[in-house]
């Protein structure tokens, strides 16, 4: 954004010290720029004033994500995701946040509620996979990357997953070859 643009923000915020809008829109910039303190400051603000917008919360989780926050960044997640459970990119950070930490069962949770929900969520698979094979649970793991493969078949994640997971598995480097060509066989553009 352009140095005008935050001329003209801050001579809102000045006329208007409560517009949400104005905080929203200083907070995003301050993220953007990295001033995760500025950030945290601005989406608290807007939070103060009306406290259920599950957007602003997932903002605010990122700039405590970004600030090193871990602890409150989660804590944010889980109330963004609380307050809206259709914003997918809280429930995925979320997730991927369990599964850093080891809080694999919330993880799964969470995850298989957002596949149930939205069947074709590609990343929610990929996540989920990743959980499974944490918790080491290969097959359920296979699994949720054979699913990347028949949803997105030119998507390259699932047939490289699925190989590494066989891999992993210790079926042998042959097996796992011959897993990872089979599934990229049946994803290529061609066969279609």
């Amino acid at each position: 954004m352009t140095p005008r643009f935050s001329v003209l923000l801050e001579m809102l915020l000045k006329k208007s010290p409560s517009d949400l809008d104005g905080h929203f829109l200083r907070g995003r910039l301050h993220l953007a720029r990295g001033e995760s303190g500025e950030a945290i400051q601005d989406f608290q603000k807007v939070l103060k004033l009306e406290p259920g917008l599950a957007l602003v919360r997932h903002q605010l989780a990122l700039s405590q994500l970004q600030a090193g926050h871990l602890q409150q960044a989660r804590a944010d997640l889980k109330e963004a995701a609380a307050l809206d459970a259709t914003l997918v990119e809280s429930a995925l950070l979320l997730a991927e946040l369990d599964i850093q930490v080891g809080a694999l069962k919330p993880a799964i949770e969470r995850l298989e509620a957002l596949v149930a929900r939205q069947p074709r969520a590609v990343p929610a698979w990929a996540l989920l996979g990743s959980a499974h094979l944490a918790r080491g649970d290969g097959a359920r793991g296979v699994e949720a990357y054979r699913k990347i493969v028949a949803l997105a078949p030119k998507d390259p994640r699932g047939p490289h997953l699925v190989g590494c997971c066989r891999t992993c598995q210790s079926a042998g480097i042959r097996t796992a070859c011959r897993s990872l060509e089979s599934t990229s066989t049946s994803a290529s553009p061609t066969s279609s």
